[in-house]
């Protein structure tokens, strides 16, 4: 099945995973670099801004493609609505430019905004937060699913395979770890198992790689987040950061994902 052999989604699954790593050890050996590139305005920020950016074009392309080869309105009308989130997630992101313009915050908006910044997610900074978290392990639990039911699409869109659905998944444990107490991310660990245990019963190797590979590198990130907790910079936002910078790659390449898709569909349409 063509959801098992997609070695370009392999690739970027082991390239989460890759930064994921280099991550922890800039954390572990060097916490000024560490704090440098997550902090407000970072590397890291911009990133994230750009993958968002990108996604939503890409949605959005995707989208206006869809509608030349078919009559799937609903279909082109999520897509559209997909591109609309991320580009709206990429200006929030950067506080819509406002760092870089240097443009002040309306009176109004500072009585409701905990960071005093033009967005909206500072408003209610922990629900935001959470949002991304909420979302990505309903996107884990709903993908792994129709994996399991063997479904390519869902609405005539393109679904996730193995090792884009693993790439969302593994994001949401990179948290600033306390303690090893349970958090309602942890739920992400049920279609990983379930997942994993099914791979086993179907001999499926790319499953049980994914599977083993997100399960190990989730448990060292909360054992050294925990032992070297002392070491994470007094804003403890810096996790959120690379978490948010791990979800945006994610959906940049999900967008690629379906856009390709979508390409290939207005190919076979004007071969016809």
């Amino acid at each position: 099945m063509e959801i098992f052999n997609n070695k370009t989604s392999k690739y970027f699954f082991l390239f989460i995973c890759l930064n994921i790593i280099v991550f922890t050890i800039i954390f572990i050996t060097n916490i000024g670099i560490y704090e440098k590139i997550t902090n407000e305005d970072s590397l890291i920020e911009y990133l994230s801004f750009a993958a968002l950016l990108f996604a939503g074009v890409l949605f959005f392309l995707a989208s206006f493609k869809s509608f030349k080869t078919g009559n799937d309105l609903l279909k082109n009308i999520i897509l559209l609505c997909v591109g609309i989130i991320f580009i709206l997630g990429a200006g929030e992101e950067i506080s819509w430019g406002q760092r870089i313009f240097n443009f002040s915050t309306p009176d109004e908006l500072i009585k409701f905004n905990e960071q005093d910044e033009f967005n909206l997610h500072n408003i209610d900074k922990i629900f935001f937060d959470r949002l991304v978290d909420r979302f990505t392990i309903l996107f884990v639990i709903i993908g792994a699913f129709f994996i399991l039911k063997g479904k390519t699409r869902f609405l005539k869109i393109k679904l996730p395979d193995i090792f884009i659905l693993y790439a969302f998944a593994i994001t949401p444990f990179y948290h600033q770890y306390n303690s090893l107490d349970p958090d309602f991310y942890h739920l992400t660990y049920l279609p990983i198992l379930i997942l994993l245990i099914w791979s086993i019963i179907k001999t499926n190797k790319n499953i049980l790689f994914s599977s083993i590979a997100t399960i190990t590198i989730s448990l060292l990130l909360m054992f050294f987040h925990v032992k070297f907790n002392d070491l994470f910079p007094d804003s403890n936002n810096s996790a959120n950061e690379i978490r948010e910078y791990l979800f945006s790659l994610a959906c940049l390449f999900y967008a690629f994902f379906v856009y390709k898709d979508v390409w290939k569909s207005e190919v076979r349409s004007l071969k016809f």
